[in-house]
């Protein structure tokens, strides 16, 4: 790898971008030179004439801003705000909180500023400045009482009253069977917007929008719709999406049909949903969005010019699909915020998934085209799994740009998921830190982010909730990641799999009381996947190991059996069951607020319900459980796992204080 020049790392260091890091086996790694230039290039600079050119131009341009855009008051604590009056000419500073008031800073800074997000204003006689500030708690959430809760994607879920793919009232239902053996959480995927339309896209992780519900999970029997032909029935355990949603989207559509039933006008809205939208203002852009795709079709850069800029007028989309979308969004928001009060009210928690990405082709990326850099993708660096490092498909946020509004796109994706959830799950949340931006070509550098300022937002927006936040803090993660977690109240996610290895290597760390602890994740190996060996197999399948590997990593798997069953205090004989029960009292004795146990483990599931690096070549995000909720408690494991994990169960509210 070729040496970086120092006139490019002085340059790289001004911008945040971060040429050097530490691999996932602790050895130092650089990206190329090549590849910083062409990332400070995305970030907007330009080195026609040199770095050193492009570091006075850089320095200058920040120098010639009156006002910083975004203030950090963690407990309402202003700090001095320096202010560069243009020319030298004096302007007058006062701050406007959220509510309204207007306060004198010298004053505010006497006196902590009530929580929020206000606003700082410099006012000379021809010139204004504004600021963004974050009146944050440190501490997002307080915590609470050590609970344990179930896992399971709701595509995967299907009861006796499924019509096609589990949906909302199912999830309900799911939630209904946890509180019954004293579960007060349940866990489950992403729940957003995904190209539905053949062929469709399945992954929850690349979202159309993080600020809209996927409307697959709709619940019909809530809407009285009947259908005249059965709903398409799983193959070999797999769903077909492209057929569900041709089942699906017409009920649905019909259900729309007879909201708007009495509505003439092209933009007219019957009262309930012009009463939601405009507590939901996204939501009406969104619809317009998809209708003017249904028209264009779903590559918004093919669309013609004034519409790909992101100008919408009247007559550029389809008025039905308009509607439709509208209606959709309304019925999901509707269901699951009925779902979250009822849980809410009896003690549980409703754990929702916040994607840390958007499709490329879809509604944030086209609205919010000047806060991404449509030149690279979020990904990953090489490390032992994927030699190549990864490249995730959607593009990253830009670092500087979205501090322009108050970072308001993430405030509003955190608004859309804490309107429902009360545990709330940050995907990659070193993404408030610094994401890898992987290049076209291959290759990639990590570009850093505002971190207080964004974990400021992050806990704010939870504490007006009182949410708890779940930080994904898997792989090869820098020090300084924990150590804002820790900061912050915000759990980490503690894997048996992951830290199990370190019984071998003399490094083992049990789960702290600030994580959520599980067996494994939706994108890593069953339990019984993991303790048979099966993924190494499938490592060899897809050439991430060669033969020779796969005898090592059974050895390896053998040795790591043995010792596990040892630190369990299980026969050393156990078969897999077995272990699992064991495990589960390791989760159940443990300090982690929150213990998941996924429901699939019950009756030793040995296949993953997505393979990372992989797309067509695995039927990511499809499997269905082999079996129905009804049929849960007769699980061979089941009754051993709740007897083990029921003394983790809180009181109900009803109890509290007495």
């Amino acid at each position: 790898m070729d040496d970086i020049p120092d006139d490019l790392e002085r340059l790289a260091a001004a911008a945040g971008v971060i040429p050097r890091y530490v691999n996932d086996r602790g050895q130092p790694m650089a990206s190329s030179a090549a590849e910083v230039a062409a990332t400070l290039e995305l970030l907007g600079l330009d080195l026609a004439a040199g770095p050193d050119a492009a570091l006075r131009a850089l320095r200058a341009e920040r120098a010639a801003q009156p006002l910083t855009s975004v203030v950090v008051a963690w407990d309402g604590v202003l700090p001095e705000v320096p202010v560069r009056a243009p020319a030298g000419r004096p302007g007058t500073m006062w701050l406007e909180t959220e509510d309204g008031d207007q306060l004198d800073p010298p004053t505010a800074w006497g006196s902590p500023l009530p929580l929020g997000q206000h606003r700082l204003v410099v006012e000379g006689s021809d010139w204004r400045a504004e600021a963004s500030v974050f009146a944050a708690p440190t501490v997002a959430h307080g915590g609470g009482p050590k609970r344990w809760g179930v896992f399971l994607p709701l595509h995967a879920l299907h009861t006796a009253r499924t019509r096609g793919i589990g949906d909302l009232a199912d999830l309900g239902r799911m939630f209904d069977w946890a509180q019954e053996r004293g579960a007060s959480a349940v866990v489950t995927l992403p729940l957003l917007a995904a190209w539905l339309d053949a062929p469709a896209q399945t992954s929850p992780y690349t979202p159309v929008s993080r600020r809209a519900w996927n409307e697959l999970y709709a619940d019909l029997d809530d809407l009285g719709v009947t259908d005249a032909e059965p709903a398409p029935e799983p193959i070999d355990a797999m769903l077909d999406h492209d057929a569900l949603w041709a089942w699906k989207r017409p009920l649905l559509a019909r259900a729309a049909e007879a909201a708007f039933a009495a509505v003439h006008e092209p933009e007219g809205l019957p009262a309930h949903l012009a009463a939601w939208l405009a507590e939901h203002p996204t939501a009406a852009a969104y619809a317009r969005f998809r209708g003017a795709a249904a028209r264009h079709g779903r590559n918004w850069r093919q669309w013609p010019e004034r519409l790909r800029g992101g100008d919408l007028r009247p007559g550029d989309w389809d008025v039905d699909e308009f509607r439709f979308h509208v209606f959709a969004q309304w019925v999901t928001d509707t269901q699951l915020g009925h779902l979250a009060d009822r849980v809410e009210a009896r003690g549980q928690l409703l754990a929702l998934d916040l994607a840390v990405g958007s499709h490329p082709d879809g509604f944030d990326v086209w609205e919010q085209q000047s806060k991404f850099v449509l030149g690279a993708s979020v990904g990953a660096p090489p490390d032992f799994l994927f030699s190549g490092g990864q490249n995730w498909g959607f593009p990253p946020l830009h670092p500087w740009r979205t501090r322009d509004d108050g970072h308001r796109y993430l405030r509003d994706c955190l608004r859309h998921h804490l309107a429902h959830a009360r545990l709330l799950r940050l995907d990659h949340v070193m993404g408030l830190h610094r994401l890898f931006w992987a290049m076209p070509g291959g290759g990639g550098c990590y570009v850093r982010y505002p971190t207080d300022e964004l974990f400021a937002l992050t806990s704010l927006e939870a504490w007006r909730r009182g949410a708890v936040l779940v930080g994904e803090n898997l792989g090869t993660v820098p020090t300084e990641v924990y150590e804002a977690l820790d900061r912050h109240r915000i759990l980490g996610i503690w894997i048996q799999q992951a830290f199990w290895w370190g019984l071998m290597e003399g490094g083992f760390q049990r789960a702290p009381q600030t994580s959520v602890a599980s067996s494994s994740t939706h994108d890593m190996p069953s339990f019984a996947g993991f303790w048979s060996g099966a993924d190494i197999a499938d490592r060899r399948d897809l050439g991430l190991i060669d033969d020779g590997d796969v005898v090592d990593e059974h050895h390896r798997r053998a040795d790591l059996r043995r010792v596990v069953l040892a630190h369990l205090g299980a026969d050393p004989d156990a078969d897999a069951g077995a272990a699992f029960v064991a495990s589960v009292g390791e989760l159940a004795d443990g300090q982690a607020q929150l213990a998941v146990v996924d429901i699939e483990d019950l009756w030793l599931e040995p296949e993953p319900q997505n393979v990372p690096g992989t797309s067509h070549e695995r039927p990511n995000w499809r499997r269905v459980a082999s079996q129905p909720l009804e049929a849960w408690d007769a699980a061979p494991l089941t009754a051993a796992v709740v007897e083990r994990l029921r003394n983790r169960a809180p009181q109900p509210p009803a109890d509290e204080g007495a």
